[in-house]
């Protein structure tokens, strides 16, 4: 009888282990650079890698990262199934994969004020990302 009740114990155990291992890895953004933009895409990697992304190099011959035809960025990603165009900062990567907002498809600087970044929208819009808070009042 013990052995009955313990063997989905192990098993549930185990099954936790490989849960939390999955849902604790580093977010993973594949980098890709235009030509002459190597020194641009490192940086950006190293911004990304010290705010705890995992960074691979994706080969630019064959990238698929652009979500936005219009883009002239020099750098560009991948991660969780949102495009980044240009060095788009961290700290908005990270609210993107949090919120996963409905209708975006990604990221962009290209066009955006300084130091700002624009939603690229399914339907080809840009709007502001994050958007601002509706006043309630």
């Amino acid at each position: 009888m013990r052995k009955i009740v313990l063997l989905p114990l192990a098993a549930a155990a185990g099954w936790l282990s490989v849960t939390a291992a999955v849902f604790t890895q580093d977010p993973v953004v594949e980098v890709t650079a235009a030509a002459g933009c190597a020194a641009e895409a490192e940086a950006w990697a190293a911004s990304l890698a010290a705010d705890g992304f995992e960074v691979v190099r994706g080969d630019p011959a064959t990238a698929t990262a652009s979500a936005d035809s219009r883009t002239t960025a020099c750098v560009a990603g991948r991660t969780g199934g949102f495009a980044l165009e240009g060095a788009v900062p961290p700290d908005m990567v990270s609210v993107l994969l949090r919120k996963k907002p409905r209708g975006v498809t990604g990221l962009t600087v290209d066009g955006a004020p300084e130091g700002g970044v624009l939603a690229l929208n399914r339907d080809g819009s840009r709007s502001a990302f994050p958007p601002p808070k509706k006043d309630r009042s």
